[in-house]
């Protein structure tokens, strides 16, 4: 897949060699934009010849109140896969197991987070009862599982995430 921006390849760092002052690494940065990493889950499972999603009701903003996938950041030191099995977790009481996650895509629009720009990676587990119980819990205030056919009005670009896992996991 190429690279979509192309802005790491018009202004390219300077010779290897050289020594930097904390000054001039500042300046450099600040050409560039800062993205952070989030990671977002599709929980899903069959259901009357169709396919549902777990989705969780945020507690605080942005979007408190709108329907979510379970994610959130990834912390200094961790690798994706581990942060989504963690906001997993934390989110959902749900235990991501074995190696049941799959990546479904990286979503970098500018403006899919009104927090300011951000890469995220999301992931597709299928539910299965020994993952545990669905519980709300940490930034959720309620769950729910939804058919990918009738979704709610849902939190940043999560509906183009379903819409993507959806295809992956009818193929």
């Amino acid at each position: 897949m190429p690279f979509l921006g192309s802005s790491w390849d018009e202004q390219p760092l300077p010779a290897i060699e050289k020594s930097w002052t904390l000054e001039e690494v500042t300046a450099h940065h600040k050409t560039r934009a800062l993205h952070t990493i989030v990671v977002d889950v599709v929980v899903w499972r069959p259901f009357c010849n169709g396919i549902e999603v777990l989705l969780i009701k945020r507690k605080y903003e942005p979007f408190a109140g709108s329907w979510a996938l379970p994610g959130g950041f990834v912390e200094v030191g961790e690798t994706c896969a581990r942060a989504a099995r963690r906001e997993l977790e934390e989110e959902t009481g749900l235990v991501a197991l074995g190696p049941g996650l799959s990546l479904v895509g990286v979503f970098d629009a500018l403006g899919r987070d009104p927090r300011g720009p951000n890469i995220g990676i999301a992931y597709v587990i299928k539910y299965r009862p020994i993952m545990g119980d669905p519980r709300a819990a940490d930034v959720a205030t309620e769950f729910g599982w939804f058919s990918v056919n009738s979704l709610p009005q849902t939190a940043f670009d999560h509906a183009n995430i379903i819409a993507l896992a959806t295809t992956e996991i009818e193929s």
